[in-house]
């Protein structure tokens, strides 16, 4: 498959400017589960038979390339369609014989989202363009702060937001992290809305509270008592629910406790 692209790339700029692709848009927005439809336009030769046309619409991602949408000799190949899209996406025919490719993508997912690469070969030239589609996830988690600032040895109430479940039956599961090396200890974890006291790392034993109405809410509030200064770090919160996954994080910085340095400093003038 790269070597395809490869090949289609190294076509394109040997060939003159008379065969063009061109997108209406370079890139596109959509939401999860929804629709779209992705619209490119090529040269047209009324000399030319249909039979000449191959298209190819690709996918860039790190691991495979996974095809979109296949034409071969002027023929839909919905066999080619890497399963990921399979069922989802139908073409224009009438607009395809105007020189355009009007491709409906349905029930959009968020593993779409990427860099696309769509080529033209035809018998009078070749030629390829690139566009990019974003998919949000109608499923989110939002910090209410990205920063916290707290003393040691004072509490603090950390918090996050997700999409409410449309069922309050629907199983939740919450693991919130501290980001640090080398094992990422967790600061709280619910499983299938039941807490897991077990799963909490020593370094926060005792110290966690949870709010269980806020959880019903989708609101997601710890209360952290007696800080430490290796308290300090990025929190991370991973939601996932029936509706989906999704996570965000926020910062913690907890000082050292004023007393302490206010003593540290009157030693330091009695010395």
């Amino acid at each position: 498959m790269i070597g395809k692209i490869l090949l289609l790339i190294s076509l394109t700029s040997c060939v003159s400017g008379t065969f063009v692709v061109k997108v209406t848009q370079t890139s596109y927005q959509a939401e999860e589960n929804h629709n779209i439809t992705l619209e490119w336009m090529f040269t047209t030769n009324p000399d030319s038979s249909s039979t000449s046309q191959h298209i190819n619409c690709d996918m860039f991602t790190d691991h495979k390339n996974p095809v979109l949408y296949h034409v071969h000799e002027g023929v839909e190949v919905p066999e080619s369609e890497d399963k990921q899209f399979a069922g989802r996406v139908q073409s224009d025919k009438d607009a395809l014989r105007e020189g355009r490719i009007r491709l409906h993508v349905s029930r959009l997912r968020t593993e779409d989202l990427g860099l696309y690469l769509c080529g033209v070969f035809t018998d009078y030239g070749v030629s390829s363009v690139r566009w990019r589609l974003n998919v949000t996830g109608i499923f989110v988690v939002n910090v209410t702060q990205t920063s916290y600032q707290a003393e040691e040895n004072h509490n603090i109430t950390l918090q996050w937001m997700f999409t409410k479940p449309d069922s309050s039956s629907t199983p939740i599961i919450v693991c919130c992290r501290l980001l640090a090396d080398p094992n990422d200890p967790i600061l709280y974890h619910v499983h299938e809305g039941v807490e897991v006291p077990e799963s909490q790392d020593e370094q926060f034993a005792g110290r966690v509270q949870w709010d269980k109405d806020a959880l019903r809410e989708g609101r997601i509030r710890l209360h952290v008592s007696r800080l430490r200064t290796n308290d300090s770090g990025l929190y991370r919160c991973n939601v996932l629910t029936d509706d989906g996954q999704s996570s965000d994080s926020c910062l913690l910085n907890v000082t050292a406790e004023r007393i302490q340095q206010d003593e540290s400093v009157r030693d330091e003038i009695n010395i």
